[in-house]
């Protein structure tokens, strides 16, 4: 498979293009400017993007398009001699580029067999998980550590599905998965049958005094009716005294009318007037508004800081005149640029001391015969003039020349090194760069934040100037919404004053009359109604008590679903428990196969690499049953363990592993791309230059992807081999 042409509307990529041939291929990309979301964009077109990861770093949210655009993606490529063009759009937010289509490149004839769930594994012939451990290696995966750190590797690489986790660690954590499940005091499933025990015993208490609560909440509104009821019959006694009958009838009637001309005033006050709910809304605006407001003040300062900031930095970078407009990569060329100049006219002006002394050679063979009494024919002598002359003028140009250019460049840049200047000034641009950034970034939250503080004052002194004309200042504005909200709150107190007296004359006048002949009566009623009370009193106290013991147990239905969750958890502890024995069992014996059917070919393959790696150095790579890696020097009878390796060789070892792997599990007649995000990074330029003359020999039969952020690969491979280069730049509303 090889593939051609990939367009990305994917995270930072914006409907951008790279088109590809055969061989190799050098793509250089600054930071963030894509090299890790084109790998991936690869990866999610063979494979499709998993949409049930819940994840927010899953790979659907994490290369969701900056742009706001639909992910969505096309790759032209040839296969079996075939050229077919594979699409992937997004028709609905929750499926990202679930729509597929495979088609023969320039027609809508569709690809037979070829379809969203195997397109990856038709075209490489191998599964997902596989072909990242084999096809894909990033900087993080080169990056060895400690000294067992390459053996778990391999291990890993060989034996499970993901780098950094080997068949012998899963094991061994299946081990502790069981013992923290059933064996040890802590373990999961007695935990959980403790718990289980312990949500019975709290639902029986629970259910009891939900018992008692019921029994109270029954009791209590018979109580309170019947203290309505004596309460009612005590004023009707007392109704019929008479006189004072009279008398409150006339009190409650005054109190009537002036709780009735009182909501008439607070009706014409409010009449007019929005809503008491728009009100409260438009008064909550008003606050938010303020505060705001103060943030916006808050980030105003920071802003004007940022800007002192950025300033600062640029009188830094304005200090170095030299590289006025220039990148930091920029100025340091042109510094090693004039450092070469430099040494040139150095090596010039030495040149005019030869020429010096060549004109003085030539004035004495002129001039000595003369003094000898031989005097030289004219010809000669006018021939050796002109030479000497001739001679003085060209040694005195070089040397004036060179001398003059010299002091330019000591003017410019001083007696130390160039170089050493290039690399101040590209420290005083990367501090004005990230203030630059900084500043940026605040400017954009003051300006959103002004934009939406604008909006939100506009519309409450719009509604604040329909309640008073003369408001100019937000303060003013919410002085008035106030003053409404205060209006409708005393007619709210008036209308309630008004139900008030209404219900009282309501009871004066549905009140029997007196009957002088009936006993005395309201002394025994109002120690009826006392002892009444009493119960009452003790009856709330007892409800109140239920509930909240029954707050702090729980309620019966809570507690019992609560219980269910247990039971149901410790159901699937004891399923996992029981599939991970049988997973143990199943491991252990596959790992012991694959590891003796798999060393031998990977150690024979992997000592090819590390050979051309090491320019010969080491010429055998052994692996035994465990993967635990040794290597021989060539020359030498005796092999050495891997961890008596430089850091640098160790990770040259783990390269040639890699690729290994990748021969085997994608061989020649598959061919497919090898992937590598700046994987090269660790190395040395030695190591460096070794590498790229394995991957430019690899390329020859196999297409090859190499992702960096450094120009050093660049630089080397322009000098040796004819490799396609490309270069990656930040999309513009990101650069």
């Amino acid at each position: 498979m090889k593939l051609t042409r990939l367009t990305a509307t994917f995270g930072v990529l914006n409907n951008q293009t790279l088109t590809l041939g055969s061989g190799l291929h050098l793509i250089y990309a600054p930071n963030e400017s894509g090299k890790t979301t084109w790998c991936a964009f690869l990866r999610s077109m063979l494979y499709g993007l998993p949409t049930r990861d819940r994840r927010p770093t899953a790979d659907k949210n994490r290369y969701a398009p900056w742009s706001g655009a639909a992910m969505e993606g096309t790759i032209d490529l040839t296969a079996n001699g075939e050229a077919l063009t594979i699409r992937r759009r997004t028709r609905s937010p929750s499926a990202p580029m679930a729509a597929f289509s495979a088609v023969y490149t320039g027609t809508a004839q569709s690809v037979p067999g070829l379809d969203s769930l195997n397109c990856g594994q038709v075209l490489t012939g191998v599964p997902r998980e596989v072909y990242e451990r084999s096809a894909f290696i990033s900087q993080s995966g080169m990056v060895i550590g400690q000294s067992a750190e390459l053996e778990r590797r391999i291990a890993a690489l060989l034996t499970s599905g993901q780098e950094d986790v080997s068949c012998t660690e899963t094991a061994e954590q299946l081990k502790k998965y069981l013992s923290r499940r059933r064996y040890n005091k802590t373990g999961l499933l007695p935990a959980a049958e403790e718990e289980i025990a312990a949500l019975e015993r709290q639902l029986s208490q629970s259910q009891a005094l939900q018992r008692q609560l019921t029994e109270a909440e029954s009791a209590l509104p018979l109580l309170e009716q019947q203290e309505r009821q004596l309460t009612e019959e005590i004023l009707r006694q007392e109704r019929q005294a008479g006189a004072r009958q009279r008398q409150q009838s006339d009190a409650v009637q005054r109190s009537y009318d002036a709780a009735v001309l009182r909501t008439a005033l607070c009706r014409e006050e409010t009449a007019g007037l929005p809503p008491r709910s728009e009100l409260a809304a438009l008064k909550s605006t008003a606050g938010s508004v303020q505060m705001n407001r103060l943030t916006a003040d808050s980030l105003q300062r920071r802003l004007e800081q940022r800007q002192r900031d950025t300033d600062a930095a640029q009188a830094e970078a304005d200090a170095f005149p030299l590289f006025a407009g220039l990148t930091a990569e920029e100025a340091q060329a042109k510094a090693e640029g004039d450092q070469r100049t430099r040494q040139a006219l150095q090596r010039q002006k030495k040149l005019s001391q030869p020429l010096f002394l060549l004109s003085l050679l030539l004035l004495l063979l002129t001039a000595l015969p003369p003094l000898l009494r031989h005097p030289l024919p004219l010809p000669l002598t006018a021939a050796g003039t002109a030479l000497f002359l001739l001679t003085l003028t060209i040694g005195t140009l070089l040397c004036t020349r060179a001398r003059r250019q010299l002091l330019a460049l000591t003017a410019a840049y001083g007696s130390g090194s160039f170089t050493r200047r290039a690399d101040a000034y590209a420290a005083a641009y990367a501090v004005l760069a990230d203030c630059r950034q900084r500043e940026q970034e605040v400017r954009q939250r003051t300006e959103n934040l002004a934009a939406a503080l604008s909006s939100a004052e506009d519309e409450v002194m719009a509604a604040a100037r329909r309640l008073s004309p003369a408001v100019t200042t937000l303060t003013e504005a919410a002085a008035a919404i106030d003053l409404c909200l205060a209006r409708w709150n005393r007619l709210a107190e008036a209308q309630q004053d008004q139900a008030l007296w209404t219900a009282r004359r309501r009871a004066l006048a549905e009140a029997p009359p007196p009957d002088d002949d009936q006993p005395e009566t309201l002394p025994r009623l109002r120690a009826q109604l006392e002892d009444l009370r009493r119960r009452l009193t003790d009856t709330r106290r007892a409800l109140a008590a239920a509930q909240g013991r029954l707050q702090l147990t729980g309620a019966p239905a809570a507690l019992e679903a609560a219980l269910e969750e247990k039971r149901r958890r410790r159901d699937v502890l004891q399923g996992e428990y029981d599939a991970a024995q049988l997973a143990l069992e199943a491991l252990t014996a596959a790992n012991a196969v694959l590891q003796s059917r798999f060393a031998p070919a990977l150690g024979k393959k992997s000592a090819k690499y590390f050979a051309k790696l090491t320019a010969g150095k080491y010429n055998t790579v052994l692996l035994n049953r465990d993967l635990a890696a040794s290597v021989q020097r060539s020359g030498t009878a005796a092999p050495r363990p891997f961890h008596q390796l430089s850091q640098g060789a160790v990770d040259q070892l783990y390269l040639a592993v890699r690729l290994a792997v990748c021969d085997l599990v994608l061989p020649a007649p598959q061919s497919a791309p090898l992937i590598l995000d700046d994987a090269l990074a660790t190395f040395d330029d030695r190591r460096m230059a070794a590498a790229l003359e394995v991957l430019w020999d690899l390329a020859q039969h196999r297409q090859i992807l190499l992702f960096t952020c450094h120009t050093r690969e660049a630089a080397y491979l322009r000098r040796t081999h004819p490799a396609q280069f490309h270069e990656l730049t930040l999309p513009e509303n990101e650069a």
